[in-house]
């Protein structure tokens, strides 16, 4: 609640006071401004005014303007008020940068190694977050780290979030039974899953090598329980054969046969079915050959 500040006129100020202090008064604000006129802000106001009456006293309100509360109202809590200020700017401040790294997915490799590599690349704690290149985690802990299949970052508040799928173990000691994995980098269009556990979702990206469905299923205690990968897969490729053209290339139309042969035995020797389209470049100095189109593995 707030306080009425008063103007007081008459003697035995010092008398006054006394009789204050008697009454357990709590004097909020004083200010002597004439040797018989006192502006005074007390904690009981109606004791304060039986007082002032026995003693004689003139008493006024003072009207504060706005601005001259606001100002008496900051002046009583200055410290507050600085601590506040400097509370909402450390706030601020900090909120623009990153002070902590969370990793998950881990099990078969260490944190420390992660935060290593994290941190001989530049990706510290306590530095801005326009300073973090978060594209570039993936390639950078899959290249350096080679249990690591998969990665990605995001920052949440005042904190780098780091996501791992790590490369299963297909050692036929530990599981009896093979993954589905991409035979070359495709963008993933379907999957139509029978079982296992699924590694890669739909329209993403995976890598040649890179699990597509893993042969396990995860209980509830995080065990792993062997399981046949059974799915049908259908990804989007572009497979591309090139060679350079000089003066022994007298047949080129050969050439372009023997280059779409080779890129027709690869794509089929290590997919269940094709459907994809041929696009011969020529320039003055390379032939390049394109197949594009779904394949099914």
């Amino acid at each position: 609640m707030n306080k009425t500040l008063y103007r007081v006129t008459g003697l035995n100020f010092k008398k006054f006071l006394g009789e204050l202090k008697k009454a357990n008064l709590v004097i909020l604000q004083l200010r002597r401004l004439e040797y018989n006129q006192f502006e005074i802000m007390v904690s009981d106001e109606k004791t304060f005014l039986t007082l002032c009456k026995k003693f004689g006293y003139k008493v006024d309100e003072v009207k504060l303007s706005r601005k001259e509360t606001l100002l008496r109202l900051l002046k009583r809590n200055f410290v507050f008020c600085l601590l506040a200020v400097i509370i909402c700017v450390s706030l601020l401040f900090s909120s623009n940068f990153v002070f902590k790294v969370e990793i998950f997915g881990l099990e078969n490799v260490e944190q420390s190694v992660v935060l290593d590599v994290l941190s001989q690349n530049g990706y510290n704690i306590g530095k801005l977050k326009s300073r973090y290149d978060l594209d570039n985690i993936e390639p950078l802990l899959v290249t350096n780290i080679d249990k690591i299949s998969f990665a990605t970052g995001v920052i949440k508040g005042s904190t780098l979030i780091i996501n791992i799928h790590e490369k299963i173990d297909n050692s036929p000691y530990i599981y009896d039974y093979p993954p589905i994995i991409a035979p070359f980098d495709c963008v993933v269009k379907e999957i139509i899953f029978t079982s296992g556990t699924v590694c890669v979702a739909q329209n993403e990206t995976a890598k040649a090598g890179d699990i597509i469905v893993a042969p396990y299923v995860e209980t509830k205690d995080f065990k792993r329980l062997p399981i046949p990968a059974k799915a049908q897969v259908k990804g989007y490729v572009e497979l591309k054969e090139s060679t350079k053209l000089d003066d022994n290339s007298l047949n080129v139309q050969n050439l372009i046969e023997e280059m779409k042969k080779k890129l027709y035995n690869n794509l089929s020797c290590k997919v269940k079915s094709f459907s994809v389209t041929e696009n011969v470049e020529q320039t003055s100095d390379f032939l390049i050959i394109t197949l594009s189109g779904t394949i099914e593995f």
